[in-house]
């Protein structure tokens, strides 16, 4: 019993001397693939993730993204044209005259991977396909992305066509931070109109991910011969969510699973600065105080180790001094949070409280008090 005993505390102590061990990478199938906390997009995991490639469905994320972003009103109803022409493949039969809500297109889209609601959404939004496509080719230029690349609004292969893993997670990372589209792809099926039918179109989310994976809530599926299988998958657990992306995939489901357990099982969501916390004190010229308080504008917390507890750094940006009036809520600064060698994240610092000018005398006084301080430097 006491050689066990010993043996065990032999294998708990080389474990120790090894923690990496504990972390090894998942090995995954996919050709490309990469795995990002949602809320700051830290990098977790990734293989080939700038490659280059043909994106399939995926596509739609940019183009619902760009639909909620420039339409606030998804009710509003929009015609298909009457020289529409059906880009083929995957669809809900839509035909010229019929008129539909931006809602029920969306629906479409991202749960049938319709290829003409994505047709009728551009023209719609973009007020021609061709004027769609260069906003989204916009959007991602906006975001810093560099490897992306779009012709059209749905997926269909086109060799000048292509994103990355890295790009989609991005993307995809913006897009869930409109409520319409995390209800959306969280929704099993909707049902649409079919004018002149006896019944109506039924459209069933085809992300399996979500009957699978524990805590899945997304995001989107696509596929073509030239792109292979592909998934963005995302899932939340202990108010951590994760975006994985895998491109060109033999088993896109186990190699998306792989790297959300992966993700779940070495890392824990840290709060890493608290809404309103305090940062320093600037100093108020000319005005009723003499002083502001820097508070964070947001709270921020990411997907980190335990390993990873004692490099956090800080770096905080606020000026020697502002002059009075100041806002309660007014940028002053922000507060850069680096972990270990490459990861950072910013939030802004802003005006704890309003600042009103001060008296006449009192900034004649710090007038003077300036003058003084500077001929005495």
């Amino acid at each position: 019993m006491k050689k066990i005993i010993n043996m065990l505390i032999i294998i708990v102590f080389m474990f120790s001397l090894f923690p990496a061990a504990v972390f090894a990478d998942p090995e995954i199938n996919a050709k490309s693939a990469i795995l990002i906390e949602a809320e700051t997009g830290r990098v977790l995991f990734e293989k080939k993730s700038h490659e280059q490639l043909p994106i399939a469905s995926t596509t739609k994320i940019t183009t619902a993204l760009i639909t909620l972003e420039r339409e606030k009103n998804l009710q509003k109803k929009v015609r298909v044209p009457a020289d529409f022409i059906n880009p083929g493949e995957a669809g809900i039969w839509l035909e010229p005259g019929e008129r539909h809500t931006l809602e029920d297109l969306l629906y479409a889209l991202l749960l049938r991977s319709a290829n003409d609601a994505a047709a009728v959404i551009a023209a719609a939004v973009g007020g021609s396909e061709a004027d769609f496509i260069q906003l989204m080719n916009d959007k991602v230029r906006e975001l810093g992305l560099k490897d992306t690349h779009y012709v059209n609004p749905h997926g269909l292969h086109d060799e000048d066509h292509y994103s990355s893993a890295y790009d989609l997670a991005m993307i995809t990372r913006e897009a869930l931070t409109y409520e319409e589209f995390r209800k959306v792809i969280m929704t099993d099926r909707h049902i649409l109109p079919w004018p002149g039918h006896e019944y109506s179109r039924v459209v069933h989310n085809r992300n399996n991910l979500l009957d699978t994976f524990d805590g899945a809530d997304g995001v989107k599926t696509g596929y073509t011969s030239q792109a292979g299988s592909c998934l963005v998958g995302s899932a939340t657990r202990n108010g951590m969510q994760l975006i994985a992306v895998v491109l060109h995939s033999d088993g896109m489901y186990d190699d998306t699973a792989k790297l959300l357990e992966y993700g779940f099982k070495n890392y824990e969501a840290q709060q890493l600065i608290s809404k309103g916390k305090v940062f320093g004190k600037v100093p108020v010229e000319f005005g009723k105080t003499s002083e502001v308080r820097a508070v964070a504008a947001r709270g921020l917390s990411t997907a980190m180790r335990k390993t990873e507890r004692d490099q956090v750094e800080q770096r905080i940006d606020l000026p020697a001094k502002v002059q009075a009036p100041i806002e309660k809520g007014q940028n002053l600064g922000t507060v850069t949070v680096k972990i270990g060698t490459d990861t950072f994240m910013r939030v802004d610092l802003v005006a704890g409280e309003s600042v009103k000018n001060g008296s006449f005398l009192a900034a004649l006084w710090e007038t003077v008090q300036s003058v003084v301080q500077f001929f005495m430097a």
